[in-house]
């Protein structure tokens, strides 16, 4: 049966720059919506700095968020260029209940995509509401191969997960350097490396899997973010884990729990999400403190 199935249609949003009319404070309007022009705008409240991606290293991204209603906002954003040539981003949002846009649909959507910019920046006026079959459909054609391709990304989720294993509080921050090192994912590859971690910790964690792609900065509020360097960490977003792909030094007894974990994934990489050393043996064990937990 579809994961789809019988749920709600999801809304859709395009956000752009739209000269002096876009809304104070990020400056984007949206162009095109399937709701009201009211909860569009109230969208674009509620995402403001995600509508943008700044500097030259700006890439295309997809952002995973929860409005304060607790809709899933997916985004996903192309830098582009405002009619004045300066540089700018548009966005194409999805936004529906958090039973309709699950966390991994999102990762298969985020890997293939499910617009293009040339569309968002043409888009304008009413859109139609999206069937969420459709979306499935989009993101059944990607899962499979991303299961396939998780032992390529096996040295990050032994890195990542080592660090949600010691600070389940923590966010994450993904270094992608430029001269990629070997057995580390490109910015291609990040999607598979969130999806391993959903797989390995499912519920676990006790929050909405919130993540980008990428991003020039890891100063949002997301669980996890790829970035291509890093900047003095202000704090204001929480506590923040930064992971490259250099091992670390002296390892601590997270990583073996964390290389345990990553080999059983990998063995059974078809399993519901949450493997069951964290949620059948440990299933309090993020309110434990780390010499509990160990």
């Amino acid at each position: 049966m579809s994961d789809f199935q019988d749920r709600d249609p999801v809304h859709q949003v395009v956000f752009r720059w739209d000269g002096n009319h876009g809304r104070q404070g990020t400056g984007m309007n949206a162009v095109a919506h399937s709701c009201s022009p009211e909860r569009a705008a109230e969208l674009g409240r509620e995402l403001g700095p995600l509508l943008w991606m700044s500097g030259a290293a700006a890439r295309p991204s997809v952002v995973r968020t929860v409005s304060s209603d607790e809709h899933v906002m997916l985004v996903q954003r192309w830098p582009t260029t405002d009619p004045g040539g300066r540089p700018s981003t548009v966005s194409h949002v999805l936004v529906g209940p958090p039973g309709t846009l699950k966390t991994r649909q999102c990762l298969g959507l985020a890997h293939g995509g499910w617009s293009t910019r040339e569309q968002a920046e043409r888009a304008s006026g009413h859109k139609s509401v999206i069937d969420a079959a459709e979306l499935d459909e989009l993101a059944r054609a990607q899962l499979p191969h991303m299961l396939e391709r998780l032992p390529e990304v096996r040295h990050a989720l032994t890195q990542i997960t080592a660090e949600l294993l010691r600070d389940p509080t923590q966010r994450v921050s993904l270094l992608l350097e430029e001269r990629t090192p070997i057995a580390w994912p490109d910015r291609a590859a990040v999607p598979l490396v969130y999806l391993g971690l959903f797989l390995l910790f499912g519920s676990w964690l006790g929050h909405e899997w919130t993540f980008a792609t990428y991003d020039t900065a890891d100063i949002h509020p997301l669980l996890l973010t790829a970035v291509p360097r890093w900047e003095a960490d202000t704090g204001g977003s929480g506590p923040l884990a930064r992971v490259m792909g250099r091992r670390p030094e002296e390892p601590h007894f997270g990583h073996q729990a964390a290389a345990h974990l990553v080999k059983y994934l990998l063995a059974h990489p078809d399993a519901p999400a949450g493997v069951p050393h964290l949620l059948v043996d440990l299933p309090d064990g993020r309110s434990l403190d780390w010499p509990r937990r160990s």
